[in-house]
């Protein structure tokens, strides 16, 4: 079963898998014009949302129904209450590869993975993390700007999609995003840059701890102008990048499952500089496929207690 295939990272995971004609496939998406749910022709869910108490009930029965082995989730959400829920999974005979709920938790947390870059002396843009109604907060925010040269990103520590990410110039817009956000934001410089400047490293783990695949690569097109979701890319060797990757993994813990971080090649000091981790298949994973380094397929022969080969 794979999960958010109304986006790109679950459509890609859906070509990979059904092309090798390796698995039966089955889909499942909260919207029901969502793409993927009808590309292939393939039995499908329209589930409610990950946070509704009755989508674990609905994903387990639609699993059952269909002899489902395993779960692979396309949405940081999914992941979330998968890992949180592994044992109930299990009793019915659903696998999934993910890490324990504390360490994808922390993956998911764009503050918590930059304060990790710190403590590694990964490259990272300066950044705050601010919550709307705490103390002194304009305050904080005058002393960054004083402190930091514009333009600033303004974007909740959990998020995805360039869903609430906001370019701003002074204290008083700084302030209007923060306050409108009504969640815990972080503030950070913006690294100049476009399309050809945004890099990926990607680790996928099997159920071990072992790393079985590596993948590197840059994105050529992005769906915002400003960045957001990369729609094309080439791939690159850059090992450099994938240390850089496994260092943040180590720092969290034990990881099973796919990972990924981007980078922004900053023109000013030509240094990588770490942007967020994403705890599951990226958008344009496909690249992975085309490139000869199947993610999704390795991670259902993991997911179903298959050998995913080298």
């Amino acid at each position: 079963l794979v999960t958010a295939v109304g986006a790109p990272p679950g459509l890609n995971v859906v070509r990979a898998i059904h092309e090798s004609e390796k698995y039966k496939i089955v889909v499942s998406d909260a919207k029901q014009n969502s793409i993927g749910l009808y590309q292939y022709n393939l039995p499908y869910l329209i589930s409610p949302l990950a946070n509704d108490k009755l989508y674990l009930k609905k994903i387990i029965s639609f699993a059952k129904k269909h002899n489902v082995c395993g779960i692979i989730p396309c949405i940081e959400e999914d992941a979330l209450l998968f890992s949180k829920e592994i044992q109930t999974l299990k009793s019915y005979g659903i696998n999934v590869n993910l890490p324990d709920y504390e360490q994808i938790s922390i993956a998911s947390n764009k503050g918590l993975m930059t304060q990790k870059c710190k403590e590694n002396n990964i490259p990272h843009p300066e950044s705050i993390v601010l919550s709307s109604g705490e103390d002194n907060l304009f305050k904080k925010v005058t002393e960054f700007l004083k402190r930091i040269d514009g333009p600033y990103i303004v974007k909740p520590t959990f998020g995805h999609g360039m869903k609430g990410v906001f370019t701003t110039y002074d204290a008083k817009e700084t302030l209007e995003k923060i306050e409108a956000a009504e969640c815990e934001c972080i503030l950070q410089e913006k690294i100049p840059g476009k399309a050809g400047s945004m890099y990926l490293s990607a680790l996928l783990y099997d159920k071990k701890g072992e790393i079985i695949r590596r993948f590197a690569s840059r994105s050529l097109l992005t769906l915002h102008e400003d960045g957001g979701p990369a729609v094309a890319g080439e791939s690159v060797y850059s090992p450099e990048l994938i240390d850089r990757l496994e260092t943040l993994v180590n720092s969290i813990g034990s990881w099973s499952g796919p990972i990924n971080a981007e980078w922004m090649l900053d023109p000013r000091d030509d240094e990588w500089k770490f942007i967020e981790v994403n705890p599951r298949h990226w958008g344009y994973g496909y690249l992975s496929v085309a490139s000869g380094c199947n993610f999704p397929l390795a991670n259902a022969a993991i997911t179903c207690g298959d050998d995913p080969g080298k």
